[in-house]
């Protein structure tokens, strides 16, 4: 077993359990809003400054928590901070000792399903049904992360490429549900934005909750002869703590369940069967998508001289160029004075805006370390991953509905479309 200097499983658990106490207090002060919430109030916030718009963030949080805990604020806060103070003494037990590693680890996979239902509760307001599909990138990812030791180094490419399609295809559904929302007038644009924004969070502690478990988990002796020289070598974090054997016979004895079924698993995955049979399905797909230089015409062929790098970096050119012109249209809304709510479209399009431009950015950055030192390739693969599924959503949705969040008109996202999808599949096809 080995102990981190860092110790980041302690100060993980410490950011979960501020987090929870933060949010614990919020609820509480906020205690009358949440339990006598009218949404018409809302509807006439004029933001003059950053608290104004602060302010107007937080007005969503209170909705949706009026819906889930508003007969029962002041209860809902003294749990939320109980829970809190718990998860610290949590973090405090992890510094102090190991003698209670297995249970903590069981409480936090408790937590990451915890988190992940709330994340869901939260995203239903906006998303609807189609929040729910979440649920299957969440369990490729959480799957991964479980696994990526058992799984093949050399197929990296691929285990990334299915978490990033799985969330991808989401983003894409979703995106179509929270505009019909939108037009239905269920949901308005400064709820998508704190939804968003509590999505991330909420999606960052789960991903903490879920390593500090992995690494209690791994870092546990599972067999006799880890037991032995634990006790030889005081592996306590605590000089004169020692784990009992009884919690290490249970912990070995649901560690060689948990081992035979993940062997039992990895052997019929890599079976010789198997592997013909996904080799057989790999061939066939093969000869349907596989395209002869011969069957292209002449007119649109590539030519020679142009390399794939220059398809790149043209690609980079066309997408930084359009999307500061629309971003710094934008700005001309923060100089203009006094704005209300309704407007806050506009604020939700100044930030994709913004963090697309921070994505090209740092896919030029990407270019230039892949095409010329040969590194980052997998940085690259989610930044491009993310403009291309981020352009293609805003062309599809602006085309089919009437969306308020179309960062670009329609014929300005396809065009930027024919620029990001080369780029895209030239990455894709590239082999590292």
């Amino acid at each position: 077993m080995v102990i981190k200097k860092k110790s980041w499983e302690v100060h993980f658990s410490r950011i979960i359990g501020i987090f929870l106490l933060i949010t614990g207090l919020l609820i509480l002060f906020n205690a009358p809003r949440i339990k006598d919430y009218n949404i018409k109030d809302s509807s006439n916030i004029h933001i003059n400054n950053i608290w104004d718009f602060f302010v107007a963030f937080f007005d969503e949080l209170v909705r949706i928590l009026h819906h889930y805990i508003g007969n029962f604020p002041v209860i809902a806060a003294i749990i939320v901070l109980l829970f809190g103070v718990f998860v610290l003494l949590v973090g405090r037990t992890l510094r102090r000792t190991t003698h209670y590693d297995y249970d903590i680890s069981v409480f936090y996979i408790g937590l990451t399903i915890i988190l992940m239902i709330v994340i869901m509760m939260t995203m239903f307001q906006v998303y609807s049904f189609a929040s729910f599909l979440f649920i299957i990138p969440f369990a490729i990812h959480v799957g991964y992360v479980v696994y990526k030791n058992e799984l093949n180094p050399m197929h990296r490419k691929k285990h990334y490429l299915w978490i990033i399609i799985s969330y991808g295809l989401c983003y894409f559904i979703s995106q179509f549900a929270m505009n019909h929302n939108i037009d239905a007038q269920n949901v308005k644009p400064i709820d998508v934005m704190s939804v968003n924004l509590f999505f991330i969070l909420l999606w960052c502690l789960s991903q903490m909750s879920v390593w500090i478990s992995l690494y209690l988990r791994r870092s546990l002796p599972v067999s006799d002869e880890d037991i032995e020289q634990f006790h030889e070598e005081r592996y306590s974090r605590v000089k004169n703590n020692r784990l009992t054997r009884k919690i290490y016979t249970l912990a070995e004895g649901f560690y060689q369940k948990l081992q035979n079924f993940k062997q039992a698993t990895l052997e019929k995955f890599n079976s010789e069967e198997a592997i013909a049979k996904r080799k057989r399905r790999n061939e066939k797909w093969k000869e349907i998508i596989k395209i002869e230089e011969d069957d292209i015409p002449r007119w649109m062929r590539r030519p020679k001289w142009l390399k794939k790098s220059y398809i790149e970096w043209i690609s980079t050119v066309v997408l930084f160029l359009f999307t500061f012109i629309e971003f710094n249209n934008r700005n001309g809304l923060f100089l203009s004075g006094e704005w209300k709510l309704s407007q806050i479209q506009y604020v939700f399009e100044w930030l994709t805006l913004f963090i697309m431009m921070l994505l090209i950015i740092l896919y030029a950055y990407f270019n230039y370390t892949t095409n010329y030192k040969n590194k980052n390739n997998f940085g690259k693969l989610f930044v491009i991953s993310a403009l291309f599924f981020e352009i293609a959503t805003t062309f599809f949705v602006s085309a089919i509905q009437t969306s308020q969040f179309s960062v670009f008109i329609t014929p300005i996202s396809f065009l930027l479309l024919l620029f990001v999808t080369p780029a895209f599949i030239i990455h894709l096809k590239k082999s590292f």
